[in-house]
């Protein structure tokens, strides 16, 4: 195996804790893998309103506990959350903006 495909596969998918300031919790925010940037594409595509939820569903979670703080089942009570609570949730997970600076080297 190659050093670049060692490293590729030991890589971590980045995270970020978040205050959500209309909630005032921290929550844990990780970047898509790429099956859910797929995922989210074809949501975004046929089912905007529900794309963004489903985003945060998948990557938002508690920072204490490292579990998923919302399941499919709550999709439609964020759905009559604060847009811009989710909204700022989803910025970190994203193509707008990946958690961390894009592009730079550490």
């Amino acid at each position: 195996m190659s050093k670049i495909l060692d490293r590729v596969l030991a890589a971590e998918l980045k995270t970020e804790d978040l205050f959500v300031p209309q909630w005032g919790e921290t929550v844990r925010v990780r970047e898509f893998n790429a099956g859910e940037r797929v995922d989210f594409v074809k949501d975004a595509q046929g089912q905007t309103r529900v794309a963004t939820v489903r985003a945060v569903i998948a990557c938002v979670t508690d920072p204490e506990t490292g579990k998923p703080v919302f399941e499919r089942a709550h999709q439609d009570m964020l759905l009559t959350k604060s847009a811009a609570a989710v909204e700022l949730m989803r910025s970190c997970i994203a193509p707008s903006r990946a958690c961390g600076t894009k592009g730079s080297k550490p």
